[in-house]
């Protein structure tokens, strides 16, 4: 009678902290769930800017008779191109095709992190999900559709792959698993050598379980070189093995070399968006010991095998980060997804346990739904994406030159202004295929610089562009004020011989694509061809000065 006395408060406590666990849950997964719906909703009309309007630009000369290196110098590796190419091919070439890609993306992102985290807990699948899909959005419109989003989901797609095959021994999700960390090596190279690796590691663990590894091993292989051979058939098609290997040994080690940050900045700015959440699950301990995790303690248990994957994974992704060493936001994206899973992980782990371990867990994936994603939310709501200045402005100008009839003979100065984007609105083709500013425009003992500069020149002088527009900074030092034109003298007697100044125009609204403060888009000028329609409305001129 006692006993049964004593037990009645152990039990009602247990009665308790169930039901407190379940409502948690249930609150969890409605914030994330009606948060995930806001950022479809609120992202939806964002317009195609920056970085991925560039790259459907060069798409878009692709099926005007121009390639990537052979005739566009680019530091962007093919499965960039072909990718995009699919993607404008399939969703469209416009702002909300761009848009659904993006969510695509997203959405198989979250559906590969809740099929990993599955076998343990599913809601960490949800929870790193919906927080990676904030977090990108939070970066603002300029990094939409990134290619690092489009790898990191493709990494999260691999593990998947990886882990099924690690626990059927199925011969297709190996295959699967090559294909998916190979088509993400064809756009940044980072994810080959933890490919391999992975592969490896399978190998091995399905060895010491006396499994037959041959088929395994085989279809990992062949998915492997499936990507691998695409990119070879494409530069063969496109007549550019000669040219894209010239870019590996002289654009590429160029662009590395530029606007790199100290490690300090990178090791921090790694985990920034979600520091608090990773101090806290360092206090939990679970990063280091895994107690929860079942099967730790066996040898080569499936649970410890996943972790060491995952956790080689992120130190990969990391390194690659590192390597690349200028601290863009969208670089981190293989990192911080990887990094969420283990943290989710974890987390949801504690959340079945009691005490400190279990309040650590309910502060952290309340931190994260509760507050952190709101959060970030707040500042996807604040970004001015109606706003298409400078583009816009450009777009404007240029229609009043010719509009159409300006394909051919119109040259962009400019890397990231927008100049690039206005072009690719008005479906203008270039006089040349010049792309990037910096690739001309930077120290005149620069090898890489002096072959660009020796390659376009030329061809201006031999056939001028009618309109050359120019915008006033520099990537990615933010040189201003033009002052890129004094690093290059030839370029600058070549306008004052043959040109003359239609415009010089500041766009008069600041711009909110991404963190911090409003931007004040670029100054740019439009120079006008010597004898070329005089009739040509340059009302900017007066206001420009010389």
């Amino acid at each position: 009678m006692t006993a049964t006395r004593a037990s009645a408060p152990i039990l009602k406590e247990g009665a308790s902290l169930r039901s407190f666990r379940r409502a948690f849950r249930v609150a969890l997964v409605a914030v994330l769930l009606i948060c995930a719906a806001l950022f479809v909703l609120w992202t939806w009309h964002w317009p195609l800017v920056n970085d991925a309007a560039m790259i459907h630009y060069v798409v878009f000369l692709m099926d005007h008779g121009m390639a990537p290196y052979r005739d566009v110098p680019e530091m962007n590796l093919p499965g960039t191109f072909l990718i995009d190419w699919l993607v404008m091919h399939t969703y469209g070439g416009g702002s909300l095709a761009c848009r659904l890609f993006d969510l695509t993306v997203l959405l198989g992102m979250g559906a590969g992190l809740v099929a990993l985290a599955r076998p343990y807990d599913w809601l960490a699948g949800l929870f790193a999900g919906v927080l990676m899909m904030v977090l990108h959005g939070r970066d603002g419109l300029i990094d939409t559709a990134q290619r690092d989003l489009t790898i990191a989901a493709l990494l999260v797609l691999g593990y998947g792959f990886l882990f099924r095959a690690r626990r059927r021994q199925e011969a297709w999700a190996a295959g699967l698993f090559g294909f998916s960390m190979a088509a993400a090596g064809t756009m940044k190279p980072t994810t080959l050598p933890l490919m391999v690796l992975l592969l490896a590691l399978l190998v091995v663990a399905l060895r010491q379980q006396g499994k037959p590894v041959g088929r395994v091993l085989a279809a990992g292989v062949a998915g492997m070189l499936l990507p691998i051979a695409a990119v070879g058939v494409f530069l063969v098609r496109e007549q550019a093995v000669r040219a894209f290997v010239h870019s590996l040994q002289i654009l590429e080690p160029y662009f590395a070399g530029i606007a790199r940050r100290p490690l300090s900045f990178l090791l921090v700015h790694s985990v920034s968006p979600v520091m608090p959440l990773v101090i806290l699950w360092i206090l939990l301990g679970a990063g280091f010991t895994a107690a929860s995790w079942r099967g730790w303690n066996r040898p080569w248990s499936v649970e410890r095998w996943e972790r060491v994957a995952l956790v080689l994974g992120a130190l990969a992704a990391l390194g690659a980060y590192v390597v690349e060493g200028k601290g863009y936001p969208d670089e981190r994206y293989g990192f911080l997804v990887l990094l969420l899973l283990i943290i989710s992980l974890d987390l949801a782990a504690a959340l079945r346990g009691r005490g400190l371990r279990l309040g650590l867990a309910v502060l952290g994936l309340g931190f994260g739904a509760f507050f952190l994603v709101p959060q970030s939310l707040a500042k996807v709501k604040q970004y001015d994406w109606r706003n298409r200045e400078p583009v816009s402005s450009m777009e404007a100008e240029l229609r009043e030159l010719g509009g159409s009839r300006l394909s051919g003979h119109v040259q962009c100065i400019d890397t990231n202004g927008g100049c690039g984007p206005a072009l690719y609105g008005l479906k203008l083709v270039p006089a040349t295929s010049l792309s990037w500013d910096f690739l001309v425009f930077g120290p005149a003992d620069n090898p890489e610089v002096r072959e660009m500069r020796a390659r376009f020149l030329p061809q201006w002088r031999a056939n001028p562009p009618w309109v050359i527009l120019v915008t006033s900074r520099l990537f990615p030092n933010r040189l201003k004020d033009f002052g890129k034109l004094a690093l290059w003298p030839d370029f600058g007697n070549f306008l004052a011989v043959h040109y003359r100044l239609c415009v010089q125009k500041r766009p008069a609204r600041s711009g909110k694509w991404g963190p911090g403060p409003h931007v004040n888009p670029p100054t740019y000028r439009i120079y006008l061809l010597d004898g070329w329609d005089q009739s040509a409305p340059c009302a900017g001129a007066s206001a420009a000065g010389s």
